[in-house]
């Protein structure tokens, strides 16, 4: 446990669950908890094979997001003043619209070095890029990619090119500054002159 968020939930903001409504009346007399994001911190439990990694898969440290939480809702709703751009707005409104709790997500790695070197034939499984992205864009690349020269194109939702970069996969995990502005991204990601990874990012 971080600390304890029950009598100082604005230090952890942004993992609390409860609520994503300030009312209880709004939007309807069924919205449960009222308050806004408060004391309440929902988990996602994992194995131990996965927290020591001994069976091929591993939590990605510090990848545990609350979607829709931006970090500044204690007290207020999820889509409540000031604005959250944490997620899309359609997404926003339907955490608000239909549930009293904020959905929870994390990232596992998969180590497809061994038991699963079939999949390594699937060119969409040779990278793992860390959602969302905060001041630096984080990649996991599989080990065959070592030492190639990788490239990335970003767009956002009007098909702007907003970002690119060409470097040299020198490490399995690869950061990159970013400096887009928040909101909803496609990223593209190259080498030996093929997509190996088309993914969406989210910039918070």
């Amino acid at each position: 446990y971080p600390a304890n968020w029950d009598s100082n939930p604005n230090t952890y903001a942004s993992c609390l669950t409860v609520s994503t409504r300030q009312s209880g009346s709004v939007p309807n007399s069924c919205s449960g908890n009222s308050g806004g994001g408060k004391s309440w911190y929902d988990h996602i439990f994992l194995s131990a094979n996965i927290i020591n990694n001994t069976d091929h898969i591993s939590y990605i440290p510090h990848s545990f997001r609350v979607i829709g939480n931006d970090g500044n809702r204690v007290g207020i709703s999820a889509n409540g003043s000031p604005v959250n751009t944490s997620a899309p707005t359609a997404v926003i409104n339907d955490i608000f619209q239909m549930s009293e709790h904020y959905p929870t997500t994390l990232n596992l790695l998969v180590d497809l070095s061994s038991t699963t070197k079939a999949v390594m034939q699937n060119e969409r499984e040779k990278v793992l890029v860390i959602n969302p992205v905060g001041d630096q864009l984080v990649m996991h690349f599989s080990k065959d990619l070592a030492g190639k020269t990788v490239s990335i194109e970003c767009v956002d939702v009007l098909g702007r090119v907003v970002m690119q970069n060409t470097f040299i996969a020198t490490n399995e995990i690869m950061q990159l500054p970013c400096t887009l502005i928040p909101g909803e991204y496609y990223l593209i990601v190259s080498a030996d002159n093929k997509v190996i990874a088309d993914v969406e990012l989210v910039k918070q």
